[in-house]
């Protein structure tokens, strides 16, 4: 048995299939993106780069990469 089949599905459904979709792929990315800013602080934190510049860069909070730092010890 088949829950959901887009092909048959009216108009208003399929726009919010669509709709959802396009929120779960936004979603998805800008978790993405999170990660990988996380992972390049982490390194720059064990290369010894300086909080401040960190902050510059990635515009995270100072305390949230004193969270990271203390993580690596």
């Amino acid at each position: 048995m088949e829950l959901y089949n887009k092909e048959n599905a009216s108009p208003t459904i399929k726009n919010a299939f669509d709709l959802e979709w396009e929120k779960g792929v936004q979603q998805g990315l800008e978790q993405g993106l999170v990660q990988g800013v996380k992972k390049v602080v982490l390194e720059m934190l064990r290369r010894g780069t300086p909080t401040e510049f960190i902050a510059e860069v990635t515009h995270l909070e100072k305390e949230e990469i004193e969270k990271m730092r203390e993580m690596l010890q």
